[in-house]
């Protein structure tokens, strides 16, 4: 694993500054990527410096891809309609372009389909090359331009390479490294061969095979992660999202201190950070949260009888003929932080189911068919579902129902979830209605997941970068412009910074709830909310909670608080204890437990080790681990 980043001002943190400047003019320039990647790695950002290599390895593919087609010629003719020299420039928005043309392909002189997209972004690239190279020649051969590209993307492949070793996505580094000996031979081998020998043996190890690893922090040119601890910030949480979400007014978010966590249990000191506190003595039994939010999605949209905006259950699914008595050991494995589960009957509700998605399903795009509860339909659905309608978004609903990830390729936990979570984030952000940055976003700004003190994260190449270029192809957007058909959008907003800190967010508050789907147990709904993220963890927890239709908080006995018990509810979000004694005065944190809290202390801490990004301190853990630390609620 590489060491914590470098964001304090230097040279280095200037020099990127002005490549994402020039990106920003200039979003096809493939050395420009390349340089940018680098400076990612000398910053120690490996995470940020493999999604720039690799955008770099595109572009310069594309280029060599398409002139050996014939669809591009470095002469300023070619067989197609786009060339390196009469190609529009970029300026977002194609004057030929008709509006609602959705086709993401053309036909090339020979009948063959061709991807307009990357057409385009082969000629801009292109044309980025030969301006290079026209510096010092202007009599450019296609040969010339070919060994050109071919040393760029050696050299991206190399530090493509050393990117992945770092973030430790062995697999994937292994893979390039056999691709770059097949492609470029010789060329490569003294700068790869040492990598793969190390690589290899960090396979032989079960640890290196589980997950990847980066940092979650605030970038410093994050403009959009408000001071979370400035009074404004908390009044405005206070008076903005509590009402919606807090029957009377029973909680309210204040700044506390907590301890800095750390993967191996030392004391770090502590840090600021929200949390929910008691505006009124609390009851047992009583709900004192019910928040919804457009950020929740359902794993299985199509056949899973959940509603796919807020994940109320229309209809009963089918359970298993034999009930098991206890749950799979390998489902357990596979189960998320904060999890519950649904019951299988469900009252009668009227539903409304999205015609034009079916339509396309029907002539063949892979996208799913969406139902809807008649009020989400007509109050939340018009934000974000225009752009997700009738595109092919059916593979990511796919890959968080199945039980394990693709082989040869590094996981994270909860990867494919997150990327549910990812793509409704940037439908809300694309909404035609009011385009906003996904991190400036009302269901995002006020999430937490990062801060000024980098935290180990799982990341993975293929969830933080394969992923959420998939999920821009889907929406028909460009991404290396981030140029959206549709005229929405902000600029700079589908960069992998962007992603790792949403991403972030997500593992730091995303709730999921279990249910029984087409392949067994699993998490059939996940969802984040803004006031249910800043009640803190603890293993002995104030309140229970549940996912369904909207995150309920409800006040927990005595005997429930203790946390030995699960509860009624998995996850504990049943009443435990004598309903109507006051169990929580006023002032008081109200905590909840991220994670299965009948499990042991050991068990625990793994669970939320993601999560928490340390091992947890709270009381319970303390006192159950034998440790001599007094702890208290863990961020």
């Amino acid at each position: 694993m590489s060491s914590p980043p470098l964001l304090k001002p230097s040279r280095l943190l200037t020099h990127l500054q002005t490549l994402s400047t020039a990106l920003d003019t200039t979003p096809y320039h493939p050395a420009l990527y390349l340089d940018r990647a680098a400076t990612h790695l000398s910053l120690s950002l490996p995470d940020l410096a493999a999604g720039d290599a690799y955008r770099a390895l595109l572009l310069l593919d594309y280029v060599a891809d398409y002139i050996d087609a014939g669809d591009l010629s470095v002469g300023g003719s070619s067989d197609g309609e786009s060339s390196g020299d009469d190609t529009a420039e970029d300026t977002g928005d194609d004057d030929d372009d008709e509006e609602g043309d959705d086709d993401p392909t053309e036909r090339d002189a020979d009948g063959e389909r061709v991807d307009k997209l990357e057409l385009h972004a082969a000629a801009m690239a292109l044309r980025c090359i030969l301006d290079d190279l026209c510096a010092t020649d202007s009599d450019i051969s296609e040969s010339v331009v070919l060994m050109h590209v071919s040393d760029l993307a050696s050299q991206t492949m190399v530090l493509l390479v050393k990117s992945l070793e770092s973030t430790a996505c062995y697999h994937e580094a292994r893979s390039y490294i056999r691709l770059a000996f097949r492609r470029f031979g010789d060329a490569v081998k003294p700068q790869l061969g040492a990598v793969l020998d190390r690589v290899e043996k960090r396979l032989e190890t079960a640890e290196a095979r589980e997950s990847g690893t980066a940092f979650r922090v605030r970038y410093p040119w994050n403009e959009f992660e408000p001071d979370r601890f400035a009074e404004e910030t908390v009044r405005f949480i206070n008076e903005t999202f509590v009402p919606k979400a807090s029957p009377g007014n029973a909680v309210e978010v204040k700044v506390l201190e907590l301890p800095v966590l750390s993967r191996n249990g030392e004391d770090r000191g502590r840090v600021k950070q929200l949390g929910m506190f008691a505006a009124r003595d609390l009851r047992a039994g009583e709900v004192v949260l019910e928040e919804a939010s457009a950020l929740t999605t359902v794993a299985d949209v199509t056949g899973g009888g959940l509603c796919e905006c807020c994940s109320r259950r229309y209809r009963e699914v089918e359970m298993p003929s034999k009930p098991s008595l206890s749950l799979d050991p390998a489902v357990k494995k596979s189960k998320p932080q904060n999890t519950t589960t649904s019951s299988s009957s469900s009252p009668k509700i009227d539903t409304i189911t999205c015609e034009s998605c079916r339509a396309a399903e029907s002539a063949g795009i892979d996208c799913p068919i969406p139902t809807w509860c008649l009020s989400c339909h007509s109050t939340t659905t018009p934000r974000y579902h225009p752009i997700l309608c009738a595109r092919p978004t059916a593979p990511f609903h796919r890959a968080a129902t199945s039980p394990s990830p693709p082989p040869h390729t590094t996981p994270t936990p909860n990867g494919p979830l997150y990327s549910l979570l990812l793509l409704k984030t940037f439908a809300l952000a694309l909404s035609p209605s009011s385009p906003t940055h996904p991190l400036n976003l009302p269901e995002t700004k006020y999430l937490y997941g990062v801060s000024s003190t980098p935290l180990p994260t799982p990341w993975s190449f293929r969830d933080h970068v394969l992923t959420p270029l998939a999920i821009l192809d889907a929406l028909g957007v460009d991404a290396f412009s981030g140029r959206d058909p549709r005229g929405a959008g902000e600029r700079g907003w589908w960069e992998p910074w962007v992603v790792n800190t949403l991403v972030a967010k997500y593992r730091g508050v995303a709730s999921g709830r279990m249910g029984v789907m087409k392949g067994g147990v699993g998490t059939e709904a996940v969802g984040c909310q803004v006031v249910y993220s800043m009640a803190n963890h603890d293993c002995a927890p104030r309140v229970g909670w549940e996912l369904e239709e909207r995150m309920r908080f409800r006040v927990l006995g005595r005997e429930g608080q203790g946390g030995e018990g699960q509860g009624k509810m998995e996850g504990g979000a049943g009443k435990e204890g004598g309903e109507g004694e006051i169990v929580v005065r006023k002032g008081e944190e109200v905590t909840q437990c991220y994670c299965d809290r009948s499990l042991d202390v050991a068990e625990r801490r793994e669970w939320m080790m993601g999560v928490l990004g340390g091992l947890c301190k709270c009381a319970r853990c303390v006192r159950e681990s034998g440790e001599t630390v007094v702890g208290e609620s863990a961020a």
